[in-house]
C-alpha cells in the first residue's frame, strides 16, 4: 500500500515530469532579489499606464453622473490595456529568462555531471522550462484581480478575459520554448535573444507576409481557407482579432476568426515539437560531457582549422581595442553564414517592394512609416544588444582583467569599444538611409529626408552605444546589462511622456507630454517619412509644413527640435561615456 500511495502521489505530482531539477530552480529564484524587483517593476509599470488611461477616458473636470456614464467605455479601455500590456510584457520577460536556461549548463560542464545522476533530459529540459514559467505565470496573476475588479463596470465580457488569457499563456509558453531550443547552441544570452526575436518574425510575419503575397499574384484556393488559415494560425493575428472583436463586436469582418482556443492548441503543439528536440538535443549533448568529449566531430574540425590558421602570431593594426572590435571578428567562419543571411534578407526587401509596386504602394504614406518603424526597431535591437555586451563578454570569457592590466588606457579602452560598437552597428542602419535614398532617387521621397534622417540617427546610435557601455561597466553578466539598457529606452521615451501626461490630464494641460512626443526618435522617423511624402506634401504661403502630434510645423520649427534633440542627447551620451571611464576599473572581480 505504501508503494501505491507513493507512485500515485508522484503520478498527480507530476514529478516524474520535472524532477529535481525544477525544486532547484524554484529554491534557486526564491533567493534572488531582481525577481521581486522584476513583480515590483512590472506592477509599477502597469499601474503608472492605468494611470493615464484612466485620467485619459475619465475626465475629472466634468459632472459625476457624465464620469458614471463613461465607466463602461473605462472599463472596456482599462481590460484592453491590461490584456495588451501582459500580452507583450510576458513575451519579452519569457525571451530574456529562457535565454540562457541551458547555455549556463553546457558551458560550465555540469549537464554531463547531471546525465552521471537518476534525473532524465527531459527533466532538465521540463524542469528549466517550468521554472521560468512559474515566475511569468506569478506576473499575469498579478492582474487578474484587477481583471475581476474593472468588470465591474460592464462592456467586458469573461469570454474574452478567459480567451485572452490562453492565447497569452499559450504563446508564451511557445515562446519560451523557442528561447530554450536556442540556448542549446548558443553560450551568449544575447545572441538567443536576437535570434529567438528574428525567428518569431520569421514564423509569424515574414512567412505570412510571403504567404499572402503570393496567394494576391496567383489567387490559389478561395479567401476563405486562406483567410481562415491566417486567423487562426496565428497566435499576433488571432490575438489582434479577438481584442477587436470585444471592441467592435458588431464589425462584419470576423467571419474568417472561428474561435481563439483553436490557435492556443497549435501553439501548444508547436511548443511540444521544439521541447521534444530539445529534449533529443540535450540528451546527445549530456552525454558527450559524461564521456569526456567537450566537442563533436564538427566542432573539433573547425577548433582544429582554427588553430592551424591562427597559430602564427597576427599584427596588430592601429589601436589594439578597436583592431580587436573590427578586424578580428572578420576571420571567423560565420563569415559565409553573414553574406548568405545578407543575401537573404536583400533578396526579401527587394521582394516586399517589388510587390508594393505591383499594387501600386510605393507613394503610400502607411508605406514609408511602416518601413522605417521596421528598420528603427532593427537597428535599436541590435545596437542595445552589441552595445550592452562589449564588456560584460570580456568580464565573462576572464580576459577583461588581461585588458586592464596592459599598457592601455581607460581612454582607449572605452573609445575602442565605442568606436567597435557604432562600426558593427552601421550596416543595419544604413537599412533606413538607403530607403530613403532609393525612394529619393525614385521620385516618391523628398531630400530633406536624408538630412533629417542622418541627424536623428547620429545621436541616436551614440547615445544608444553609450547607455550600452555604461550599463555593460556596471553589471557582471550580459543579461542584466541587455535589460537595463532596454529599461531605460522605455524609461525616457514611453515612461516620462506617459508620467507627464497623467499630471497633464489631471491638472487640465497637455503641453509637457506633447513636448516628450517633440524629442522622441521614433515619433521624429514618422514625421520624416509621413511629410517627406512627394505626393502628401502639405504646403502653406509656399512653405513646407510637417505633420507632428501637436499639429502642423514649419521646416524652420522642425530643424529647431531636431538640432535640440542632437546636442541635449550628446551631451547626455557623452555623461553616460564619462560614467563608464570612471567605472571599468571598480569591482572588476
Amino acid at each position: 500500500m505504501t508503494a501505491i500511495l507513493d507512485y500515485i502521489v508522484r503520478t498527480l505530482s507530476f514529478f516524474w515530469l520535472t524532477g529535481p531539477v525544477f525544486d532547484k530552480e524554484l529554491r534557486v529564484s526564491s533567493r534572488k532579489r531582481r525577481n521581486y524587483v522584476l513583480r515590483a517593476a512590472y506592477i509599477l509599470l502597469m499601474l503608472i499606464i492605468l494611470l493615464f488611461i484612466w485620467a485619459v477616458v475619465v475626465d475629472f473636470r466634468g459632472s459625476r453622473i457624465l464620469n458614471v456614464s463613461r465607466l463602461a467605455q473605462a472599463g472596456k479601455v482599462i481590460v484592453t490595456y491590461i490584456v495588451v500590456f501582459q500580452f507583450c510584457a510576458s513575451q519579452i520577460i519569457a525571451v530574456v529568462m529562457l535565454s540562457n536556461s541551458i547555455s549556463d549548463e553546457i558551458y560550465h560542464k555540469t549537464l554531463g555531471m547531471l546525465m552521471t545522476t537518476p534525473i532524465t533530459s527531459m527533466q532538465i529540459v521540463i524542469g528549466k522550462m517550468f521554472s521560468k514559467l512559474l515566475q511569468l505565470f506569478l506576473l499575469l496573476a498579478i492582474s487578474l484581480p484587477l481583471l475581476a475588479i474593472v468588470r465591474v463596470f460592464g462592456g467586458v465580457p469573461w469570454s474574452f478575459i478567459t480567451s485572452s488569457l490562453c492565447l497569452t499563456l499559450t504563446t508564451v509558453i511557445l515562446v519560451s520554448s523557442i528561447s530554450l531550443f536556442y540556448s542549446i547552441f548558443c553560450r551568449r544570452a544575447h545572441i538567443v535573444i536576437i535570434v529567438t526575436i528574428l525567428s518569431i518574425l520569421c514564423l509569424f510575419a515574414l512567412i505570412p507576409f510571403l504567404a499572402a503575397t503570393i496567394f494576391f499574384l496567383t489567387k490559389i484556393g478561395s479567401d476563405d481557407v486562406f483567410g481562415m488559415l491566417l486567423i487562426n494560425t496565428n497566435p499576433y493575428v488571432a490575438f489582434f482579432f479577438n481584442t477587436l472583436a470585444m471592441l467592435e463586436p458588431r464589425a462584419a469582418f470576423f467571419s474568417f476568426f472561428v474561435s481563439p482556443y483553436i490557435n492556443c492548441l497549435i501553439n501548444l503543439l508547436l511548443a511540444f515539437v521544439f521541447v521534444v528536440i530539445s529534449i533529443i538535443l540535450v540528451r546527445k549533448v549530456a552525454l558527450r560531457q559524461a564521456a569526456g568529449q567537450l566537442f563533436s566531430s564538427r566542432q573539433k574540425k573547425t577548433y582544429r582549422k582554427n588553430n592551424a590558421k591562427n597559430s602564427a602570431i597576427i599584427s596588430v593594426i592601429g589601436p589594439a581595442v578597436l583592431w580587436k572590435e573590427l578586424i578580428l571578428p572578420l576571420r571567423k567562419n560565420t563569415k559565409i553564414l553573414r553574406i548568405i543571411g545578407v543575401i537573404v534578407f536583400l533578396a526579401i526587401l527587394t521582394y516586399s517592394y517589388w510587390f508594393l509596386y505591383h499594387v501600386d504602394a510605393l507613394d503610400d504614406e502607411p508605406t514609408h512609416v511602416l518601413y522605417s518603424l521596421i528598420f528603427m526597431v532593427l537597428g535599436t535591437l541590435i545596437t542595445t544588444v552589441f552595445s550592452s555586451t562589449s564588456i560584460t563578454l570580456e568580464k565573462e570569457s576572464s580576459s577583461w582583467l588581461l585588458l586592464l592590466t596592459s599598457t592601455l588606457s581607460d581612454r582607449q579602452i572605452v573609445y575602442g569599444k565605442l568606436c567597435g560598437v557604432i562600426s558593427r552597428c552601421l550596416p543595419v542602419w544604413s537599412l533606413l538611409v538607403g530607403h530613403f535614398i532609393l525612394f529619393y532617387f525614385l521620385g516618391f521621397i523628398h531630400p530633406i529626408a536624408i538630412l533629417l534622417t542622418v541627424i536623428l540617427l547620429v545621436w541616436f546610435i551614440i547615445l544608444i552605444s553609450c547607455s550600452g557601455l555604461y550599463f555593460s561597466s556596471r553589471f557582471k553578466h550580459t543579461t542584466s546589462a541587455v535589460v537595463m539598457n532596454f529599461v531605460f529606452i522605455l524609461f525616457i521615451w514611453a515612461l516620462i511622456p506617459v508620467v507627464l501626461g497623467i499630471f497633464g490630464e489631471i491638472i487640465g494641460g497637455h503641453d509637457a507630454a506633447e513636448v516628450c512626443f517633440f524629442f522622441n526618435p521614433f515619433i521624429q522617423i514618422i514625421v520624416i517619412a509621413i511629410s517627406t511624402i512627394t505626393t502628401q506634401f502639405r504646403i502653406r504661403n509656399g512653405i513646407m509644413q510637417y505633420d507632428w502630434p501637436s499639429g502642423y510645423e514649419t521646416l524652420h520649427t522642425t530643424l529647431i527640435v531636431f538640432g535640440i534633440s542632437f546636442f541635449a542627447y550628446i551631451i547626455l551620451a557623452l555623461i553616460f561615456l564619462w560614467r563608464t571611464k570612471k567605472r571599468i576599473r571598480n569591482k572588476i572581480f
